[in-house]
Order: C-alpha cells, then structure tokens, then sequence
C-alpha cells in the first residue's frame, strides 16, 4: 500500500522537459535505480506516462541473477547464465560482487575460493591491486567487466521497457553498507562503461531506512526532542548481515553560506549506528546443507566424496537444490530431497527436516548473530536503555523462521516490524532518490544522512551576519603617475564540478600607465600536471581496453542474434515451401481432366501468391 502512494506521488508530481527550440523537439527524462546485490539486481524506473515500480526482464522476473557465462563462445548473463552453471559451473561466474576492489590475498577472495573450488582466480598482473577470473576457454575478466556487463543488462531492460528511442542515464545504485571509497570508485568506473551516469551511491540498509520513513514524516518531531523515533532494522541477505539504528526526526534547514536558518524543516532519517557481519548470510547456510546432502549420498552409496566435488555437473546439482531445500523449509517442517543421477545414474532420495538444518547452522543463527546484535550495543551511540519503536527485518534471509526466532528472544518482542518490503524496499526507495536528484520530476524531499555523514545543523553562534556599508565618498586627487595592477577577469564564471579539471587563464594581462607609453606584459601559461585517482584500481588505459572489450562483446552477441534470425526464416521458407509442393501435387492429381487457364488467369494467380509471400515474409 505504502509504495502504491509513492507511486502517485510521484505521479502527480511536476515533470520538467527540455524543449529544444531548433529541433522544435520535446524531451523529457526519466531515471532508474539498480539494486546490486550479491544474488540478485533488481532494476527500478520512473518516466513521463510509466509509474514508478520494478522493470521485469526478458523471463518476466521482478529479479535478475547476478549470474555471466560463457560457454562455446557465447555469453549469457541473468537467469539464462544459470542454466548453463547446471552443466558447466567452472563457464558460470556468480557472486562475484563480493570481489569488487579486492586483491589476491584479501579475505573475501580466500572466503570465494572455499566456496568455489572450481574458480581459477590470479593477480592482474601488472596491476597487482586487483584480480582476474580466469575462463577454461581460455577468457579472463576482472570483476569490474563482470559488474558493467549486468550493469548493461540493466539498462536493456529499462530501453525495452520503454520502447522509445529516449535515453536514459541517470541513476542510483546500491552497495552493501561495508563498501569503501575505492569499491563504489570500481562500481562507478563499471557504470560508466554501461553508459549511465551515477547520480549517487546509496548504502542497501540506508534505503531500506529511507522506504520506511518516506510516508511517516508528520509524525515525526524535532531533532533535539526527548521522544525521538528510532528504528531497528535487521538485514540478513544471501551473503552478508547489517544491523542499523536510524533516527527519524525534523531538521530545520540552514543556509549554506550563511549558516542562518530557512525557517523550514525537512523530515530526515539519520543511520546513527551501523555493524555489519560481510561473511554471513543465507548462502553459507545453503553450502552447509549441500555438504551434509552430499555426504548422506555418498554414506548410502559409498562414494567417495571427491568424486562429487571434482564433477562440476553434480556439484551444481546438489547445491541448486540445497538453495531450493532450505526455502521450502522456511515454510514447512519437513521435506524429501530427491536428486536423480547424482553421480554414476545413483539417485539420492533423504528425508530432512527444519531441525536438522538449524542444528547445522547453530553457529551461524544463534552465535554469530547474537554476536553482531552485541557489537551494536557496545557502540558509543547506542544505549541499551533507550526505547526502539521497532525491530523491522529485511533481506531475503530473514524468513527463515530460526531467524526470527533469536530476534525475538534477544529484544524481548512478541512481534517483529514487517512493513518493508524485505526483497523490494531499498530498489524502490533508490529510485525515490534518482526522481528526487533527476532532471525530470519533482517529489516531496526527504533526507537521507546515512553513516558518517554530516549535515549541517543551525546555530546561532555560527550565524554570519552580512550589513551592506555605504561607499566612501570620492574626492578629486591630483593625477599620479602610476595605477595599481589590473587582472582581467571573464564577465561570467562558469559552475564547476567538484574534482573536474579546470582550465586556466593562458595569459594575464597587466597594464601600467605612466608618461611613457603603455606596455603589456604576459607571463607563461602556467603546467598543468594531473596526479592519478588515489581510489583507483584501473587506469584510463585499463578502461578504455575494457571499454573496446564489452563493445566487442555487445556486437558479437548482436551479429550471433542475427545468424540466429536469419536461419530461423530460411528454416520456415523451407517448410512453407514443402508445404505448397504438397498442396501443388495434390491439387494436380484430382484435376487432370480440368481445361487449361488462360494467360490472364495465370498471371493473376502468380501475382497472388507472390503478394502472399511478401506478406508472410514480412511477417516473419
């Protein structure tokens, strides 16, 4: 109901077009948001006459797989990479967000390679601060290509949806709340390359924090108020956990350059604390119980174990049906597993039930969680006395009942806050921030100040106060011989982006006037000398590479859809033609005593079936 409103909002909202008056042409902007998770991207977007909600892609899906194979020369990304992992998992990259800005001996990469035996992973060598995942058909990609081709894939979807020739560029993307300056500088360094323009990074617990409040400001009270709203929010997804406490409260806006206040206050929520657990999450629950699958197999069948793990195609297996096996048992207390032909035609057919796998996981439900809620506490900015209005969870893990269940038990609830939409929320909320910083809409403002931010707060002592003095009166002087110094300055100072190079003044121009006649002295053009992005990871070189790379690709793919068109039709001129050779004969076979036709006749018929085939050809 909640995002129904913010659908009209946003509907009824002013759209701003630019009217090219040359062209005489209207165009008008719409903005996307991407949730980049570890499992899934989701894909937001609001444009003139398309309500704001999720794009589906080419499956019908609300969720992409953050899934690229390539297999035979061919690349499939999303869902359709998925099919191929079943067969080929080593042609199949997949969680690979997790490596963004990671080098060889990071933990994350380690924690990868456990996971995923079969990833053949190496230094990119000369640039030793970052990795390549290497391809058996001899291919390798570093996670930024990885990222920008589902970034690509994103703004696909939003073109198709649209069906226009209208392009789009705008938008905010999510990131996990642990990523730093130099993995959103990789994310951006991949966006570009996908041809949209990062209006900001939102953190994903940050916007679920947002999609709460957007509704809810007229409740909310001053900021230095005793009975302030704070949330707990609890977000558990494939890979990793978060616990945040956002403030909700008025802030009274202040000037800028003055300091001095607006007389207004914009409802804002504040991420006052915020931890974080980046090696727990439903997958290591879901590997846990492919293991204990694979070991009751081999147990029954006497198998050695290696076998399974070494045959890609039966690990695959076992593992995509653990990830199905542990969401049936969220909704129910008992299941039978059945896998056919595991390995060497053997079934395996095992009953298990939800104990089972929580007894599994115990560590993982009950320690580290509680662990992480008691790392919150310990915070400076959090108290244990305080009162939360809520404890919301978000984040596709936190449906497993055990879950829950130890949230409960540590805050002492009767319920949980569901009110979020825990797969939904913070994609919708990022696209409530793309329309609220686009060129195209206008929606009613609220802040968001995530963790570490600061924003500026009215105070009267740092009130600059401006008084316009009257110019002193002038009096006529006797003449002297010299004048101080001009510089000129150009009549209009252009606004200037923060960290972009700026072109300076080649010549300064200094005028004296004395008895002799007036000289103009220039001094040199002062050397401009660009220092390299300390945050990044790829040089310019290393993406304009990587940049040619994916247009390679993009056209390949492009010219195989082609083929593939092309032999399709030549297949159905050939049926079509089988087809009319049947007709053909067995029409001359019932009139052999009819009279011949006429030239007019014929020509006629011809004409006909030339026109028939014309249409179905374009048909097709």
């Amino acid at each position: 109901m909640a995002y129904c409103k913010l659908s009209l909002i946003l509907l009824l909202s002013v759209l701003a077009c630019t009217i090219t008056f040359n062209s005489g042409m209207v165009h008008c902007y719409g903005v996307m948001s991407v949730d980049l998770g570890s499992e899934w991207m989701k894909v937001g977007l609001v444009a003139p006459n398309v309500p704001m909600d999720l794009v589906l892609n080419d499956q019908s899906n609300r969720k992409t797989s953050m899934a690229i194979a390539i297999s035979n020369g061919e690349r499939f990304i999303g869902d359709a990479a998925l099919d191929v992992a079943i067969k080929y998992p080593d042609r199949t990259f997949t969680y690979f967000l997790d490596l963004v800005g990671k080098s060889l001996n990071d933990e994350s990469v380690k924690q990868y390679k456990q996971k995923f035996p079969y990833a053949d992973i190496s230094s990119h060598e000369p640039n030793s601060t970052s990795i390549i995942l290497n391809h058996p058909e001899g291919a390798s990609f570093t996670p930024l290509e990885l990222v920008a081709m589902m970034l690509q894939l994103a703004r696909d979807q939003v073109l198709n949806r649209l069906g226009t020739h209208e392009q789009i560029s705008d938008v905010v993307i999510t990131v996990p709340p642990f990523f730093n300056s130099i993995e959103k500088k990789v994310v951006r360094d991949a966006a570009n390359l996908a041809g949209l323009n990062v209006l900001r990074f939102t953190q994903t617990n940050a916007a679920f924090a947002l999609s709460y409040g957007i509704f809810r400001h007229k409740d909310y009270l001053p900021e230095n108020s005793d009975n302030k709203t704070s949330i707990i929010f609890f977000d558990q997804g494939a890979t990793h956990t978060s616990v945040t406490v956002a403030d909700y409260h008025m802030i009274e806006q202040v000037d800028p350059v003055t300091f001095a206040s607006k007389n207004e206050s914009l409802p804002t929520v504040t991420i006052r604390a915020q931890v974080y657990d980046r090696f727990l999450g439903g997958f290591d629950m879901q590997l846990r119980l492919r293991d204990h699958l694979i070991q009751a197999f081999c147990k029954e069948t006497k198998t050695d174990p290696e076998r399974i793990y070494k045959r890609g195609r039966s690990f695959s297996k076992v593992l995509k049906e653990a990830g199905r096996v542990k969401r049936v048992l969220s909704a129910n207390t008992d299941f039978l597993v059945r896998i056919e032909n595991v390995i060497d035609d053997k079934d395996l057919r095992f009953p298990i039930t939800r104990k089972d796998l929580e007894d599994m996981n115990d560590d993982l439900l009950t320690t580290r969680i509680t662990q992480l809620l008691d790392k919150l506490f310990e915070q400076p900015e959090v108290s244990r006395d305080e009162r939360f209005e809520s404890v919301i969870i978000v984040g596709g893990n936190t449906r497993t009942p055990r879950v829950q269940q130890i949230l409960l038990d540590y805050f002492k609830l009767d319920s949980l806050g569901k009110s979020v939409n825990a797969d939904e929320g913070a994609a919708l909320a990022a696209l409530y921030q793309a329309a609220s910083l686009g060129r195209g809409f206008r929606v009613k403002k609220f802040a968001l100040e995530e963790y570490g931010e600061e924003r500026l707060r009215y105070d009267p002592a740092k009130v600059i106060v401006t008084t316009t003095t009257p110019a002193p009166p002038t009096t006529e002087e006797p003449a002297t011989t010299t004048t101080a110094p001009e510089t000129t300055q150009p009549t209009e100072s252009p606004e200037l982006d923060v960290g972009a190079t700026t072109a300076q003044p080649n010549e300064t121009t200094q005028t004296s006037t004395t008895e002799e006649p007036t000289t103009t002295t220039t001094t040199p053009a002062p050397i401009v000398t660009t220092t390299p992005d300390p945050e990044a990871i790829y040089s310019q070189s290393e993406l304009d590479r990587i940049g040619k790379k994916l247009a390679m690709m993009r056209e390949d793919d492009f010219t195989r859809l082609q083929r593939l068109l092309e032999l399709n039709r030549i297949e159905l001129d050939e049926i079509e033609n089988e087809r009319k050779a049947s007709e053909k004969g067995t029409e001359g076979e019932s009139s052999e005593e009819k009279p011949p036709e006429s030239a007019a006749e014929v020509g006629a018929d011809k004409e006909e079936k030339k026109s028939e085939e014309e249409i179905k050809r374009l048909e097709l």
